[in-house]
């Protein structure tokens, strides 16, 4: 008999697309609010220091373990990787504009600091939206695993606590 793995179990990977495909779009979506704030068209260059964004979010995304299973990180700690990996790519981009007098023009300094709050502020309440509705989902039986902690020592009791919660 195969091993039930909940609701998202046997489509992890259509949940990590999905999960890469939303922060992307949510990045792509507060740039363009940050264009139209400050009352600028899109332009190549916009284009330009979106892809920049994308490919230095997914890589600062895999180095803090953004998109590994969340089941036993605590909210706090889950946003705090969001942030993280915000953050590293927004370090990227600057480095990366200030290195290059092509790419020195890609934004101002105020649509960047804009863009970086407002992409902080919607991936974090999507992230807690998503959160909370697994946990809704959970409390009602749907996507729970069961498992066997060996020994009653603190080592046990820790992780008895950290699935309980």
């Amino acid at each position: 008999m195969p091993l039930q793995t909940g609701i998202l179990g046997s489509h992890s990977r259509l949940f990590d697309f999905l999960s890469r495909l939303t922060d992307i779009g949510i990045l792509g979506l507060t740039l363009w609010m940050a264009h139209l704030s400050e009352d600028r068209s899109w332009t190549q260059a916009s284009t330009l220091l979106f892809l920049f964004a994308l490919v230095y979010f997914q890589l600062s995304a895999s180095l803090t373990g953004l998109y590994n299973s969340q089941r036993l990180t605590t909210t706090r700690q889950h946003l705090g990787d969001v942030l993280a990996a915000l953050l590293g790519a927004f370090v990227l981009i600057t480095m990366t504009a200030g290195l290059s007098n092509r790419l020195h023009s890609l934004a101002d300094r105020m649509t960047l600091l804009e863009w970086l709050v407002s992409s902080a502020l919607a991936l974090c309440l999507w992230r807690l939206l998503v959160k909370l509705v697994l946990n809704r989902a959970r409390q009602r039986g749907y996507n729970i695993r069961t498992a066997a902690i060996a020994g009653s020592g603190k080592l046990a009791l820790s992780l008895a606590e950290k699935i309980r919660s």
